[in-house]
């Protein structure tokens, strides 16, 4: 494997080339060759002697976030938001009941601002459900205060 300051063939040309850069994932060389500066990929090099450059060993990485318990991501989706904009109290808790039931991560539900009725029987209710660990306004992207974030509990 080159590494800056060592000198490779450019395979294209056929000439002597200076590795003056590495890609960060090992893929890629910038090289001077004369007054030609360029950046190539690996397999376009050889050592001066033919020995052709190993691809660096590709590793990946699975991070997941810990203490959710298996509960999914806090993204809002069309899977884990209900709009109960224009309906009553008892009917909006309804759905909200109904899509809570079906969730593994938060549940995003879009009350509107209107004159505040909705949102707040809405969050009285979801006070007394036993398996809602908090209930938040939206992030001002989501919804804001026209949106409620309800976590459930793990």
């Amino acid at each position: 494997m080159p590494a800056v300051g060592d000198r490779v063939r450019l395979l294209s040309l056929g000439k002597a080339a200076e590795v003056l850069a590495m890609a960060d994932d090992g893929r890629e060389l910038t090289l001077r060759c004369g007054v030609l500066r360029l950046t190539v990929p690996l397999e376009g090099v050889e050592g001066l002697h033919g020995e052709k450059p190993a691809p660096p060993e590709v590793r990946v990485q699975v991070r997941g976030q810990r203490g959710l318990g298996g509960r999914g991501p806090e993204v809002r989706t069309e899977r884990n938001t209900v709009d109960v904009r224009g309906l009553r109290v008892h009917e909006a808790e309804a759905a909200v009941e109904e899509r809570l039931r079906s969730a593994n991560g938060p549940v995003w539900v879009i009350h509107g601002i209107g004159s505040g009725k909705l949102k707040q029987g809405l969050r009285s209710w979801l006070a007394t459900v036993p398996f809602v660990e908090r209930v938040s306004d939206a992030a001002q992207g989501d919804g804001g205060p026209g949106c409620s974030v309800v976590h459930l509990k793990g």
